[in-house]
């Protein structure tokens, strides 16, 4: 199980706790262009993808294991690794859909059919290995069936309050989350609305056990996923960060061309 563990955190609970726990630096890598999304998978290798489209494979040393370089160079909007052996990627510029294995080899590629889906904004892989997708022109939300290439459910978003945009779809433990601008919508998995978590920042979120948590800048805060409790932590480093992902003892980081390791002591 993934543990928690940061320089210096404070937990907001009925009473306010402190402590602190160290992590140090183990290692850093440099790329050639800037990066822009990370994901880990459930062995602990971490994927992170830069500006073209080219994803880079890691272990818990920081080295590096395989790279997958597209056929089309282009901005990935999704980069979900967290099944392991299957490694999802969206391209929202072309509508597309990539499947990889763990070694990041192609597995599958297809386009979303516009006749079905019209344009998908976001799309988050289901537990189920089938998509969720936000269509932007209707606006709805669509479960897509990857095997039989069918829509088989849809919901329109314009009868729920929500604020559009979306920023981000996830699924997590049997529940889909889409983000926008002001919150969180939660859905079962069955495409029932559940609840809207407040939700005012411009980080995509991830999760760790029972909370889901994001970065800004040089803090990262911990939100319960089925209560209201917030748990606030900020995370010391030598400069802010773009975004990072946990896994057990590890943190990984990055800003613009870096990737930083962190393993607590």
């Amino acid at each position: 199980m993934m543990r928690l563990g940061w320089i210096y955190f404070v937990f907001l609970i009925s009473i306010k706790i402190s402590y602190s726990s160290d992590y140090q630096l183990v290692d850093s890598a440099k790329f050639n262009n800037p990066l822009v999304g990370i994901s880990c998978d459930n062995q602990g290798f971490v994927y992170v993808h830069d500006n073209t489209g080219i994803v880079y494979k890691y272990n818990q040393k920081l080295e590096h294991i395989q790279q997958f370089s597209p056929v089309k160079n282009g901005p990935i909007t999704t980069l979900d690794a967290r099944q392991g052996l299957r490694i999802f990627i969206f391209y929202e510029p072309f509508q597309e859909i990539t499947l990889l294995d763990r070694f990041l080899s192609l597995t599958q590629s297809f386009g979303l059919p516009t006749q079905q889906i019209g344009y998908a904004s976001q799309v988050a892989y289901g537990q189920d290995n089938n998509l969720w997708i936000l269509d932007d022109i209707e606006p709805s939300l669509k479960k897509f069936d990857v095997p039989l290439q069918r829509v088989t459910f849809e919901l329109n978003l314009q009868t729920i309050p929500f604020h559009y945009p979306f920023r981000q779809a996830i699924t997590y433990q049997n529940r889909l989350y889409l983000v926008h601008q002001t919150g969180i919508i939660v859905f079962d998995q069955f495409g029932g609305f559940l609840k809207e978590i407040n939700y005012e920042h411009d980080s995509k979120i991830a999760f760790w056990d029972n909370y889901f948590y994001y970065i800004n800048e040089y803090s990262v805060t911990f939100q319960p996923l089925y209560t209201n409790i917030q748990v606030k932590q900020a995370l010391q480093l030598p400069t802010k960060v773009n975004g990072c992902v946990l896994f057990e003892d590890f943190l990984w980081a990055f800003r613009q061309k870096k990737l930083y390791l962190y393993k607590k002591k």
